[in-house]
């Protein structure tokens, strides 16, 4: 919709879905949910230490879904408000392997054996950093 549309904004989402569907389900932390105020439920992701830090990313797709309900696939879980930090669980989940470099934490990379960074392709993934998006729909 957004090519269609020629919004500015086309290469990033572009990126985003490329970003995700490398990190496939085994590469995306799961849920523990909370109770806050007795009436919101909210999300409390557990923490991927050898990934990338990917909150800004994530809150950026998040925001979207919750905005534009109408062109999102109601599958998976429902748009909520999510808490991600390094104050959450762990998760149990192990590495995802094979993916690019950009793709992992480098202090976690850095104690990894030689035997997992033989695995890692040498594929050039470009990593952009998006910050200032003040509204929801825009980046």
């Amino acid at each position: 919709m957004k090519k269609d549309a020629e919004e500015d904004d086309t290469n990033i989402w572009r990126w985003l879905a490329d970003v995700l569907e490398r990190l496939g389900a085994d590469g995306m932390s799961s849920d523990e949910s909370g109770m806050e105020e007795e009436i919101e439920i909210i999300y409390h992701t557990k923490v991927m230490p050898w990934r990338r830090d990917l909150k800004t990313e994530l809150r950026i797709i998040d925001n979207q879904r919750l905005v534009d309900t109408d062109i999102f696939a109601p599958r998976g879980l429902k748009p909520v408000k999510r808490r991600r930090g390094i104050g959450n669980p762990q998760s149990s989940r192990k590495a995802v392997t094979s993916l690019p470099w950009a793709f992992y934490d480098e202090e976690w990379l850095e104690r990894q054996p030689p035997k997992f960074h033989a695995q890692i392709p040498t594929e050039k993934f470009k990593w952009y950093s998006i910050y200032g998006y003040s509204h929801p729909c825009t980046i």
